[in-house]
């Protein structure tokens, strides 16, 4: 498409509504072997993906809260992991205001709350493999690598991986191309798209 156009990367701008789409659409581009460069859709905190995997943390460590569970059935719902209906099944959380292991058996999911509780690391790794998150997905290692530094030299400290995790997402993002000739990926608030040549703008399928 580039070679037939007589654009190069640089020239590309893709406009996105939100930055989870952004973030998904960029990690594919960066698999594929395209140069990427984007303020936002970089950060892991914006990925579907992370957002799940932090998301069900958070839901056992409150175990019984019922607005991390809202969250956590989002999340489900959001990555196409919730087989029930999202709308019942928040409903019941609002009226029935269910433990962890509660919605999980409601949900029909196989999850075991005690290995999310293990070492950060091992946590998230096996939430990744039940998730069946491909973990060559580089928001994924990055986040395995980040769980993994924590364990092996920030133990000693005093905070939790999660009080880690939220001291540090604001800034914790995989690797851009560091290069001028790159796509623009940019979300519609930051960016219009018209100082580039070629813009795309990301709309995805409703309903």
């Amino acid at each position: 498409l580039l070679e037939e156009s007589k654009c190069t990367e640089k020239d590309i701008c893709i406009l996105f509504q939100k930055n989870s789409d952004a973030s998904f659409v960029a990690g594919k581009l960066l698999e594929c072997g395209y140069k990427v460069t984007s303020s936002e859709s970089l950060l892991l905190a914006n990925n579907p993906n992370i957002q799940l995997l932090i998301s069900t943390l958070i839901a056992v460590q409150n175990n019984g809260d019922p607005f991390y569970l809202q969250q956590w059935l989002s999340r489900l719902n959001q990555t196409n992991k919730l087989r029930s209906d999202y709308h019942e099944t928040a409903s019941w959380i609002k009226k029935a205001k269910p433990r962890m292991h509660e919605l999980i058996k409601k949900l029909e999911l196989n999850l075991s709350i005690d290995r999310t509780k293990l070492d950060s690391f091992n946590a998230l790794l096996y939430l990744a493999k039940f998730f069946e998150l491909n973990l060559n997905d580089l928001f994924v290692r990055k986040l395995l690598d980040f769980s993994l530094e924590f364990e092996t030299t920030l133990m000693y400290l005093k905070s939790t991986f999660l009080d880690k995790w939220e001291s540090e997402k604001s800034k914790l993002c995989i690797d851009p191309s560091g290069d001028a000739n790159a796509i623009n990926i940019m979300t519609i608030h930051k960016s219009k798209g018209l100082e580039f040549p070629v813009v795309f703008v990301y709309l995805p399928e409703f309903g």
